[in-house]
């Protein structure tokens, strides 16, 4: 793993090149684009004086300040829809630069922080796995992924990989015709961790969602959240034990721990088990990252940062037999160049490397506290 002078020498040497390669490429969409956008203005505003004329047409004593009133009203709304329809595009186009510069940089960044890191960019954790973590028991339509991550460590063979799942909610439109919406449910990284021996027969935990937070910011925090499960209320289904269809034999765990027993839905074919791996280090870890991520969420939605359906950022995990399942939420997207800025600055390339470095260093503290812990029991 190279240090911050080491990755300034392999940008100078290995990326600098390409990357004013793409750049250049990058430049003609972002020009056209710009073209786009002021050719959409101005067919807009061309379509807004004709209404106008209509409207001051439609007048009994029409009058020149009619024209303007409605040219006032037309002219920025048609405007700003000008300007959204010339960028789109010119994005589309732009948006296939993404495949390449995975394969130019962030494969050799990957490659650079460690040899032994398979990187598959196009590839995902499959349906079958996020179904085999038993973790989401709502009846997903759509699975999504790519940056498939597959390596080992002196605790586990593993495999990562960003995954957005999602359910269809009906729902009625503004003239009351029922559609479908996409309502994402999960975003964020997905782990699987395959060890060398059983460690239990099944073991899940997840956010329970009637938890009410005391503190104020996190309050704000989930209110946000609730407002996204509101939304799809619908279809959403919360998880109860009643919903899980594992085994008959599947029992409610309390770790005694009120803090994370009201927090989480923990559910074991094997409850003593299940509370002897929960009492230790893989506990306090859960509790520490979501904190830590809550307190972080929490200043990225009051600086305007997150984006999209807000997540309340607790973790998902499980253990099927000698397989460990991690889901992380996250409100960012991983290894995704700013298309609209340029790509050629040593900054850019290095957030990659330091995303590889965080996902790296959360995967190896899961395999090493739960190998930890099944050793200690």
């Amino acid at each position: 793993m190279a240090s911050t002078i080491e990755f300034t020498n392999f940008y100078k040497a290995e990326l600098k090149t390409k990357l004013e390669e793409i750049e250049k490429e990058r430049l003609v969409f972002d020009n056209k684009m710009k073209r786009d956008r002021k050719k959409g203005i101005i067919i807009a505003l061309g379509i807004a004086v004709l209404v106008s004329l209509g409207v001051q047409a439609m007048q009994t004593d029409s009058s020149f300040s009619d024209f303007l009133k409605a040219f006032a009203i037309f002219a920025p709304v048609l405007s700003l829809f000008g300007w959204i329809l010339g960028s789109h595009f010119a994005m589309k186009k732009m948006l296939k630069l993404k495949k390449p510069f995975k394969a130019k940089i962030v494969a050799p960044i990957i490659q650079h922080f460690n040899a032994n890191l398979k990187y598959q960019p196009d590839k995902a954790i499959t349906k079958d796995e996020i179904k085999g973590s038993q973790l989401f028991q709502e009846n997903i339509d759509y699975y999504n992924g790519d940056d498939l991550f597959e390596g080992s460590n002196s605790f586990a063979n593993f495999r990562f990989s960003e995954m957005r799942l999602g359910i269809k909610v009906r729902k009625p439109d503004h003239n009351g015709h029922m559609r479908d919406i996409s309502h994402a449910i999960f975003k964020g990284v997905f782990l699987v961790a395959e060890f060398n021996q059983t460690i239990i027969d099944s073991l899940i935990i997840r956010p329970n969602p009637a938890f009410k937070e005391e503190n104020d910011q996190k309050q704000f925090l989930q209110k946000g959240s609730e407002f996204q499960k509101e939304f799809a209320k619908n279809k959403y289904t919360h998880w109860y034990v009643e919903d899980v269809q594992i085994s008959d034999s599947l029992k409610e765990v309390k770790v005694e721990d009120e803090y994370f027993d009201s927090q989480f839905l923990i559910y074991s074919s094997e409850p003593i088990k299940a509370k002897a791996l929960l009492n230790g280090e893989l506990k306090d870890f859960f509790l520490k990252l979501t904190n830590w991520e809550k307190e972080q969420a929490y200043k990225d939605k009051i600086e305007g940062h997150l984006q999209g359906n807000y997540q309340f950022p607790t973790v998902y995990f499980s253990i099927i037999g000698n397989k460990a399942f991690f889901g992380k939420p996250f409100d960012r997207n991983f290894f995704s160049p700013d298309l609209l800025n340029s790509i050629v600055e040593e900054e850019v390339s290095a957030k990659f490397y330091q995303e590889i470095k965080e996902l790296n260093l959360l995967m190896e503290q899961i395999t090493k506290i739960v190998q930890k812990n099944v050793s200690d029991n």
